[in-house]
């Protein structure tokens, strides 16, 4: 453990750093979205090899953290005979908060497109209902992302054979949004299928309607206190 500005943190190892694609693996939205969009915390690594240690600032910008402190020794590790060690740190955003995750937020719809108990429900079928396809199941399983469990859509009757898929719409749209998913649908119909392309200009569209919506929820609470 280390003493970091009064408080006690962990550093962590090489082997132990998060990966952007671990921290986002739950996110379609790949981080993209403001801080405010994500629950934050803090992730510490050492830099310098006991005992002739030789780390400087630029081990941390190097590696993407940043730097926080030089010293001999931090926590548990060998202290430095020559040389200092470097603390570094970096945020680590790591999951949508309830305001800002469409399968969450009262900003947007969500409904699941697929008929029990022999399911079929495709990417389409969102889309030509001007939503999002968000994520597939064939059962309730344990998959809610939300802190407020009860925001997410229930699932219904299990598919025996093939899936059921998620959708979501902001409850607001733009001009933005209906283009992309104008093309997205352009896409279904002529080669039933979407490009990774045009999903991606999709999910461009929806992340800044999911961060308006966060935006408002965050000052509906400021002004509520």
């Amino acid at each position: 453990m280390l003493q970091v500005g009064g408080n006690r943190v962990q550093a962590v190892s090489a082997d132990q750093a998060v990966s952007a694609d671990q921290a986002f693996s739950a996110d379609p939205f790949k981080g993209s979205l403001p801080e405010h969009c994500y629950e934050v915390s803090k992730e510490y690594r050492v830099f310098g090899n006991a005992p002739f240690c030789g780390a400087d600032k630029s081990d941390c910008t190097r590696h993407g953290y940043d730097f926080e402190m030089l010293g001999r020794s931090f926590g548990r590790g060998a202290s430095c005979w020559a040389g200092n060690k470097a603390l570094c740190s970096r945020k680590i955003k790591k999951g949508l908060v309830d305001f800002c995750n469409p399968v969450c937020s009262e900003d947007f719809e969500k409904f699941w497109v697929g008929k029990a108990p022999l399911c079929g429900g495709d990417d389409c079928d969102c889309v030509n209902m001007n939503a999002m396809p968000w994520m597939k199941a064939d059962d309730a399983g344990n998959n809610c992302p939300c802190s407020d469990r009860t925001a997410c859509k229930r699932l219904g009757a299990k598919c025996i054979v093939g899936y059921k898929v998620l959708c979501v719409r902001p409850r607001r749209g733009d001009t933005e949004y209906n283009m992309a998913f104008g093309a997205m649908r352009k896409d279904c119909t002529e080669r039933k299928k979407i490009s990774h392309e045009t999903m991606n200009k999709a999910l461009e569209a929806l992340g800044k309607a999911a961060d308006a919506a966060g935006k408002a929820a965050a000052a509906s609470a400021a002004s509520g206190r």
